[in-house]
């Protein structure tokens, strides 16, 4: 098996969640954070997270948890998008 090839320009995105580098097919994208996508679950649940997630000081929340548990005040609502490793390579990548 060969190894993937990736453009010099390039830094492969690393995962908020585990830390690790994102080899996946897809990439999951919240605000300026980046996730593998089954990385990007709920903190209090652990649930994988669907098209809509809360945010507070970088915690991710389901929406569930999100209206039982905190005020609407303390959070901002995020949508993220799941697009293929290429697309998000680059528009994620970082210059060397």
């Amino acid at each position: 098996m060969h190894a993937p090839l990736f453009c010099a320009d390039f830094k492969l995105s690393t995962c908020r969640q585990c830390d690790k580098p994102i080899l996946d097919q897809y990439i999951m994208k919240v605000s300026d954070m980046v996730f593998h996508s089954h990385c990007l679950r709920c903190t209090d649940c652990k649930h994988l997270l669907n098209r809509k997630c809360y945010s507070k000081d970088n915690a991710m929340y389901c929406e569930q948890d999100f209206f039982n548990s905190r005020t609407k005040d303390e959070f901002v609502e995020l949508n993220y998008s799941t697009s293929t490793k290429d697309q998000s390579f680059f528009r994620n990548g970082n210059k060397n």
